[in-house]
């Protein structure tokens, strides 16, 4: 084990509560890789304004986005904005188009309307051309 690591395991023995709770469902959801963790103080800031449960969820959710896991680093995964995103479901994965099938297009019909002003002006026309 590299002093680094060793390091950050003493570190987060000395670390609060909830940043051990927080970084052990980090792991538990197989977020990316770190060698140096977010600061306390962000940490507790995204705790303190979500709350754990909304924390734990907007970090559920990212587990399961390909995008977070394959680009993000741990520092942009704990920025506010980021969870808010993951709590709006902006970090779920597209479908994979090729495999479903799609209804087809409905294609547009034109309605069809009654010609019920054609006469009227017809008749409207004649009755002037008599007049004139």
């Amino acid at each position: 084990m590299s002093d680094n690591l060793k390091q950050e395991k003493e570190k987060l023995s000395d670390a609060p509560m909830e940043i051990q709770d927080i970084l052990k469902k980090y792991k538990e959801l197989e977020l990316p890789e770190y060698n140096y963790r977010s600061d306390n103080y962000v940490l507790l800031g995204v705790w303190r304004e979500l709350g754990a449960v909304k924390l734990f969820e907007a970090l559920t959710l990212m587990s399961k986005s390909e995008f977070v896991k394959n680009n993000m680093s741990i520092n942009s995964i704990f920025k506010i904005e980021n969870l808010k995103k993951a709590l709006n479901r902006n970090f779920k994965d597209k479908e994979k188009k090729s495999n479903e099938k799609k209804e087809p297009k409905k294609k547009f019909v034109r309605p069809v309307y009654e010609d019920s002003t054609g006469n009227f002006i017809k008749e409207l026309l004649n009755k002037i051309a008599k007049e004139g």
